[in-house]
């Protein structure tokens, strides 16, 4: 790749996070998207983009993510319900944590100490929420992570560790 066209990509790739992405990841813990349609139709804003880079048109999408250090947006908006995970279990946002999740009683899990529990659900709409799409990762998740100390350095931790999400 040529240096003059790194530059200009560079800055078609910085107005690209800064005016689409944050329009396409909005309240993404209230209304992420559910099938596998609505999640590739959201991707392919982002697939799209980086397949017209200059010389990026022949490489895969994960290639392409993976060159310009830039993150699919599925996992993206599978951080930010983590990130709101930890700040609601944390107490950094003005709301019960009994509206969201239960916090596991027992003391003998394996683990962290903010393990959610799980409630069976007879509803496979239920299951989309927020509050239940979370849990199985977030209990899987380090001690260390769930219990760093700010919200940077959980944010730090997400981008270290090997999630299910891409």
């Amino acid at each position: 790749m040529s240096y003059t066209h790194l530059g200009h990509d560079l800055v078609l790739i910085r107005a690209f996070e800064i005016y689409v992405r944050p329009v396409v990841e909005y309240a993404s813990p209230v209304s992420s998207p559910v099938s596998h349609a609505q999640i590739e139709k959201l991707e392919k804003v982002q697939r799209r983009f980086t397949k017209r880079l200059f010389g990026l048109s022949k490489m895969t999408y994960a290639a392409r993510l993976q060159y310009l250090e830039l993150q699919s947006l599925e996992r993206s908006r599978f951080n930010q319900d983590l990130i709101m995970c930890y700040k609601i279990v944390r107490g950094m946002v003005d709301v019960n944590l009994s509206d969201f999740f239960t916090l596991s009683a027992s003391s003998i899990t394996r683990g962290h100490c903010y393990k959610i529990s799980f409630y069976h659900c007879r509803v496979n709409t239920r299951l989309n929420f927020f509050s239940n799409r979370v849990i199985a990762v977030w209990n899987s998740l380090p001690e260390t992570a769930v219990t760093a100390p700010t919200i940077d350095i959980f944010k730090s931790w997400l981008m270290k560790l090997e999630l299910p999400i891409i």
